[in-house]
């Protein structure tokens, strides 16, 4: 009763202590009675050697399986692959936002401008692109008992004032794709002999929504019989462009390590029970001679 009363409140008890017990408590109950059994037949050493030599091996077995597969379960994973900004210098702190294209300080983005021929990514590669764009100019809502996250770009309270892909042409007209005014493109993420990956990078340009009426508020909330006007960027507000990198992240990395850990591990086990056989047939054998 006191054990649950503790872990109700975030102390030391829970989660480092009662952390420390769950794990001793595992190893103890599984681990500890299959070398109980063992011991009993083999004796405490030999025991020891099958039990650990079990363990490990099923440990490889184990996080082969979390290597291979994107399992849901609560197995050991790194990074997840995402877009984000990229990282500026100290003497430069604005460097992921640049007025035009040939300003990026990537210099393969930046000779995108000169390039009349360069294509812009398709709409469904674009789609990772915004949750970046979203968290580094739209201010987050705080959360009681959470640091406050640094967002030195935050410009915007919603998402739906900044627009990266336009709903209207130049002309006014709804355009198809989204692409017409507001352009994205993707450099670089090659992939030489298939184990390295040069960086990638994507330039996206982005404009300030042009204000709504219906956008207005009056005592009752958002007025509903206002006609919005055609939807697009503000003319008055320049365009400016966003820089952002692709995290390849490291999500097979810890099932990597373990596996590697684990199989020298199980290596190292079936090494000493070879050498611990040999060695009582070569007693055995000295025996059988000394007896003759």
């Amino acid at each position: 009763m006191l054990a649950v009363l503790a872990a109700e409140t975030k102390t030391l008890w829970d989660p480092t202590i009662l952390g420390i017990l769950t794990v001793l408590s595992g190893v103890v109950l599984f681990m500890g009675s299959t070398y109980l059994l063992l011991s009993t037949n083999l004796g405490a050493r030999l025991g020891f050697q099958v039990a650990f030599a079990g363990f490990t091996g099923i440990m490889v077995l184990l996080s082969t399986l979390w290597l291979v597969t994107q399992t849901p379960l609560n197995s050991p994973k790194g990074r997840v692959p995402l877009w984000k900004t990229i990282s500026c210098p100290k003497e430069q702190p604005t460097c992921e936002l640049v007025p035009t294209l040939a300003d990026a300080p990537i210099n393969k983005i930046a000779a995108l401008a000169n390039n009349p021929k360069a294509k812009t990514i398709p709409e469904d590669a674009y789609q990772g692109l915004r949750p970046a764009i979203d968290a580094s100019l739209v201010t987050a809502t705080p959360v009681p008992g959470t640091p406050v996250p640094n967002q030195p770009y935050a410009r915007y309270q919603q998402a739906a004032q900044v627009l990266s892909q336009a709903p209207v042409d130049a002309s006014g007209i709804p355009n198809k794709n989204g692409h017409e005014t507001l352009r994205e493109f993707i450099v670089g993420g090659d992939a030489p002999w298939l184990i390295f990956h040069h960086p990638k990078y994507a330039a996206v340009e982005l404009c300030q929504k042009l204000p709504q009426p219906s956008d207005t508020f009056y005592p009752g909330g958002l007025n509903p019989n206002i006609k919005p006007t055609q939807p697009g960027c503000d003319p008055k507000i320049p365009h400016f462009w966003m820089i952002l990198i692709y995290d390849y992240g490291s999500i097979r990395l810890p099932p990597a390590m373990y596996l590697l850990t684990f199989l020298s591990l199980f290596l190292f086990s079936l090494y000493a029970m070879h050498t611990r056989e040999m060695a009582e047939r070569r007693a055995a054998k000295t025996a059988a001679i000394a007896a003759t």
